[in-house]
């Protein structure tokens, strides 16, 4: 880092800026002139060029190379002078904006808001940039619009856009780890995926497999074993997902994790919560995944997220008697758009119609035998999910309870 931070300080103090503080991984500095924006993304990009210019200079290979992201906000900020020490710091809204651009940004990266990237003059031919973005940051009650900016040639016009998010530019050492995380994800070696996992973050907190794959691992770890860690791990999981949605808010597997993590808080009975408002949150996120999943023709991912709604549904009308039969109907009615689509299919989707289909089916009333049977199918469907035990367990349970 001491390297990373020279090469920073020089260009900030070179382009006409000043180092207010030096981090353990970063720095911090402040442009105060009439063109402040535009040395401070020039300054930004130099120092991306510079680094990679360091690493060729010195033969770094990873994990010894130099890289860094940058966040770039203008505005009016406070400034302290700590006497005792004999020095000054910045603060205010817009220092933390600019701090949380950076956590946004990829390795070899620069995101400022759109107000900033408006008060640069062009044209600059040493940067590429993408159209405008919204995205939500911690603090805003609105979404902020921001750009991307990048050394010119690394990426140019609609390669810079990819599902109306960010193209991020993936180191070769991060591509192979990538890989390396598909295969143990594939092989159920949650363990060491999530030890993966937490690498790649290391190296780019805005990596959407490993945020998205955090979040699988976890949500899963909680769901095979009750919920009795789900209000501690919550946090994490939303950081995960939310970190995710930022980089591509129409993946509808983003969303359809976050439907379940909010199904799964709300049906932990242990916790005091209001959990109408957690099953309806979790309605509109899994609304959101069906529709994400219909725009890009994902039909599997559009099944998926019905069979969720249909599941909460069904909560839903558990919870609220006076629109017990409203909810109950249209989660039938879901069940049967997924069965019609997926009929004489052997898998876990299949197999998570039928549950929830024989689920909706007992609460409307229909027969033991109708109920037995289709979970029968849901078990031929996919012999090893474990839902379908679990619901034959509370299906028999019920059973012995009535006649009692």
């Amino acid at each position: 880092m001491l390297l990373h931070n020279k090469v920073s300080s020089d260009v900030i103090t070179d382009t006409g800026g000043v180092v207010v503080k030096l981090l353990s991984d970063g720095v911090m500095g402040v442009f105060e002139c009439d063109d402040c924006e535009e040395r401070a993304v020039s300054a930004g990009i130099t120092i991306i060029t510079r680094l990679e210019q360091e690493n060729a200079r010195q033969s770094l290979k990873f994990p010894y190379d130099l890289h860094t992201s940058i966040g770039i906000k203008s505005g009016c900020i406070w400034k302290f002078h700590f006497d005792a020490y004999g020095i000054g710091d910045y603060v205010g809204i817009h220092v933390d904006i600019a701090h949380r651009l950076c956590s946004l940004a990829g390795m070899g990266q620069l995101i400022c808001d759109e107000d900033t990237f408006q008060r640069i003059r062009f044209p600059h031919r040493d940067w590429s940039y993408g159209a405008p973005v919204e995205r939500f940051i911690e603090g805003l009650d609105k979404p902020l619009p921001i750009r991307l900016i990048v050394p010119a040639g690394r990426l140019t016009g609609e390669d810079l856009i990819q599902l109306r998010g960010f193209t991020r530019w993936v180191p070769d050492a991060v591509r192979t780890m990538q890989e390396d995380l598909r295969r143990l994800y594939r092989g159920k070696r949650f363990d060491d995926a999530l030890e993966l996992c937490q690498k790649i973050l290391g190296r780019d907190k805005g990596n959407f497999e490993a945020n998205l794959y955090c979040a699988e691992i976890l949500l899963g770890r909680m769901t095979a074993g009750g919920s009795n860690r789900f209000h501690v791990l919550q946090e994490v999981i939303h950081r995960y997902l939310y970190t995710a949605k930022q980089i591509r808010p129409h993946a509808n597997r983003v969303w359809q994790l976050l439907a379940w993590a909010y199904y799964l808080q709300a049906t932990d009975v242990r916790e005091q919560i209001d959990k109408a408002a957690l099953f309806s949150t979790a309605s509109n996120h899994a609304e959101v995944a069906m529709g994400c999943a219909r725009d890009y023709m994902d039909e599997n991912g559009e099944a998926r997220a019905k069979i969720l709604l249909a599941l909460i549904l069904r909560e839903q009308a558990l919870l609220d008697r006076s629109k017990r039969a409203e909810y109950l109907a249209e989660a039938n009615e879901y069940c049967s758009e997924v069965g019609s689509q997926v009929v004489g299919s052997l898998d876990r989707t299949r197999s998570d119609q039928l549950l929830v289909q024989a689920l909706v089916q007992a609460d409307l009333g229909a027969s033991a035998d109708t109920v037995e049977r289709i979970l029968d199918q849901a078990k031929t469907a996919d012999t090893r999910n474990p839902r379908v035990h679990e619901a034959f367990a509370e299906f028999y349970r019920t059973q012995s309870l009535s006649g009692i």
